[in-house]
């Protein structure tokens, strides 16, 4: 199905194709174009100047509000996967759920300006206020560093994403909400200088793990370990990437276990 903004689906992932743009310089390539800068070559050889299309990527990340008042962050990343996380209503301190997936994107357009088309067949949309998993297809466009867009919404490109990740940036304190869709719950964790972290939820659940920068990218890769009961998933692992807010002080974060089996959304505020 189509996926709309009033669905809460948003997009972003990258495949990179390669294209071959054939110089004439004296002549004209095998499929009749020229494109030749000399003044008259093309003419002279009875084909007209074909301009090369501009090439552009989707990656990055996009940021905006939804219709309904839910603040949203979408990370587009240069492995062709996506991940979105928004918040509750008029709050962005909750966090109300996210999607993740992998996405197409065409990489040529007439312009840098001009928009290119992306599309994503397996959306999957955790919903932590239904307690509920949907599969969407998604259809849009982009236009490299401004934004990308689809039915009712448009996300708009943030500079963030051109920041270098600093360890000494993300280490503090924070207390957010955090969950899948068997249980949400208030956390509270630290992060030190090296990126590892502990903390526990308001059920006793104590975690572990680490926060690293990414290579490429304002972005940073997680891995969370549960401990025992009364962890929902004890002794489970569950891995993804994270996005810290410098202006908000506000960390997102979205993993999971065995590829997407149980996706877990996490927004907390560095105190």
């Amino acid at each position: 199905m189509a996926c709309t903004w009033s669905q809460l689906c948003r997009a972003g992932g990258l495949s990179i194709f390669t294209i071959v743009l054939a110089s004439c310089g004296g002549g004209s390539d095998g499929a009749g174009k020229c494109y030749s800068p000399t003044p008259g070559v093309c003419s002279t050889l009875g084909v007209v100047r074909s301009f090369p299309q501009a090439v552009v990527s989707p990656v990055g990340l996009y940021k905006g509000i939804t219709n309904d008042q839910r603040s949203f962050a979408s990370l587009v990343l240069d492995d062709g996967s996506f991940y979105t996380i928004y918040s509750g209503v008029n709050n962005p301190l909750i966090a109300a759920g996210g999607i993740r997936g992998t996405y197409k994107a065409e990489n040529q357009s007439p312009t840098k300006n001009d928009p290119a088309a992306f599309w994503i067949t397996d959306a999957v949309d955790t919903d932590l206020e239904a307690q509920r998993t949907q599969l969407y297809a998604i259809n849009g466009t982009y236009v490299e560093k401004q934004y990308i867009q689809s039915t009712g919404f448009v996300a708009n490109y943030s500079s963030d994403y051109e920041l270098t990740p600093n360890l000494a940036d993300i280490a503090g304190k924070y207390i957010g909400k955090s969950g899948s869709i068997s249980i949400s719950e208030t956390v509270t964790f630290d992060i030190n200088g090296s990126g590892d972290l502990t903390g526990t939820g308001d059920s006793g659940c104590n975690f572990s793990g680490t926060i690293k920068p990414r290579t490429g990218g304002n972005v940073y890769n997680v891995t969370i370990t549960f401990g025992a009961s009364p962890c929902r998933y004890a002794g489970a692992t569950v891995t993804g990437v994270s996005y810290f807010d410098r202006a908000s002080n506000i960390a997102y974060a979205m993993a999971s276990i065995s590829a997407g089996s149980a996706n877990f959304i996490t927004i907390a505020a560095k105190q």
